[in-house]
């Protein structure tokens, strides 16, 4: 019995201070329930926020990978490393970013279908960094950089600045002229101001004119506007000329008209006399001449009474070319 009462005294001993801790972390919580809502809702959070970083980080990461390069399109051109199609391949690539911006929203997605459309060394060039993953497949500028430094064509700036200092519009119009002009520009670091003067100075005569009339433009967009606005009114008032000039009475029919107002002298047979006419009608066949001999009608008038050579209407010949006929 005592070793029972010993037994139960050690087990109350060893309790009892359990009992008392576990109550004070149950008053401790019950003291202020807010704050510890608040706490899990703080880690819930960040733990949120952690998995979509995670998340942004994987689709990035599989971007090369998955559907979310598109296919290539036909119209954009492949290159494979030839210098000389490098801006156009470049060029074609940014008008097609530009007007797809909810397909190429990330560096990576450009980066991917430039890749797509490498071949041959590009192609060869390109492949190592997609197999280690480079960090520079995630930034476009920076990835474009790299490319122009590998396949551009050694002084290709210091062409294209000798070029633009030459550049004329000559034959060609003002578009023609301009896309020759950005071509070119691109090519170079040269400032606006000086891309202004040379555009100028490469203008038609005629466009340099019209330009004296107009505010000067203070950038090269301007100045480009305003040299399509001028081709354009010049346009306009040349066809103005050609359709009143088409309106003038052709020399032709001034001459025509100039005839018609002579008197007219009866045509003359090969005798001298007067051919035999109809006064209304015009010269009489053979069938008509001897149907009118017959009746006895006159052959220049058709009336009877007279002959052609007392017709009263006939005209009366000149004096100096009357010529005797045997009766």
């Amino acid at each position: 019995m005592r070793k029972q009462h010993v037994s139960r005294d050690r087990l109350q001993r060893l309790t009892i201070p359990t009992s008392s801790n576990t109550m004070d972390n149950t008053v401790a919580a019950a003291a202020d329930p807010e704050q510890s809502l608040l706490t899990t809702i703080q880690q819930q959070a960040q733990e949120l926020q952690q998995l979509r970083n995670q998340n942004a980080a994987l689709r990035q990461a599989l971007a090369l990978r998955t559907s979310d390069v598109p296919t290539i399109s036909a119209s954009t051109p492949c290159f494979s490393g030839e210098p000389t199609k490098l801006r156009e391949f470049l060029d074609a690539l940014t008008v097609y970013f530009a007007f797809r911006p909810t397909q190429f929203s990330h560096d990576r997605t450009k980066v991917g279908y430039l890749i797509s459309a490498l071949s041959g060394p590009a192609l060869a060039w390109a492949t190592p960094m997609v197999s280690s993953d480079n960090p520079v497949l995630s930034d476009y500028s920076a990835f474009v950089s790299r490319f122009k430094q590998m396949f551009s064509r050694p002084g290709l700036e210091a062409s294209a600045e000798e070029a633009l200092c030459d550049i004329q519009q000559g034959s060609q119009d003002v578009l023609q002229y301009i896309t020759r002009f950005r071509q070119l520009a691109a090519e170079t670091t040269w400032v606006e101001r000086t891309l202004v003067t040379l555009f100028r100075r490469g203008l038609k005569e005629e466009i340099k004119d019209e330009l004296v009339h107009s505010t000067r433009a203070e950038d090269l967009r301007g100045l480009m506007d305003q040299a399509l606005s001028i081709e354009y009114r010049l346009q306009e008032r040349r066809s103005e000329k050609k359709r009143s000039r088409g309106f003038t009475q052709p020399s032709s029919s001034r001459a025509y008209l100039q005839r018609s107002e002579e008197p007219c002298t009866p045509a003359r047979d090969i005798e001298g006399e007067p051919m035999q006419v109809d006064t209304t009608r015009g010269p009489l066949s053979a069938s008509e001449r001897e149907d009118r001999r017959k009746r006895g009608l006159c052959l220049y008038c058709g009336s009877a009474g007279h002959i052609l050579r007392t017709c009263p209407v006939r005209p009366s010949r000149p004096s100096g070319n009357a010529t005797s006929r045997p009766l």
